[in-house]
């Protein structure tokens, strides 16, 4: 029913998984994400605009801003949410099965994987 609230609780587990500080939260979800979940220039694009998308209807909601616009009409918001949806199960499948000693590090190791995963 509250398509805001969905994808905002969303956005959380990334904010949970992806950031290791309060800075420039939106863009290091979306940078470590499309770099985490893809080899190739147009699905990290692909990727990164979903979560640019999905974070923007986020903070929208959360700071009380209208979202009756252009941007985010009811249809809108179902394609962000479906696509957010399928996103965030494909990470929590990746990091469950694949990686979950990496996301079990501190926040200074973590923060050192990322960096290492986004300039390699």
């Amino acid at each position: 029913e509250n398509i805001p609230l969905k994808v905002s609780l969303y956005m959380t587990v990334f904010e949970c998984l992806f950031t290791t500080d309060a800075s420039e939260v939106n863009h290091k979800i979306g940078e470590r994400v499309c770099m985490y979940m893809s080899d190739n220039k147009k699905g990290r694009l692909e990727i990164y605009k979903k979560i640019k998308d999905a974070y923007g209807l986020r903070s929208k909601y959360i700071h009380g801003q209208s979202l009756k616009n252009k941007h985010f009409t009811r249809d809108k918001m179902l394609v962000v949410s479906q696509e957010i949806d399928e996103l965030l199960r494909g990470v929590l499948t990746k990091v469950i099965l694949e990686d979950s000693h990496i996301f079990l590090k501190n926040d200074t190791e973590l923060g050192e994987w990322f960096n290492e995963l986004i300039f390699s």
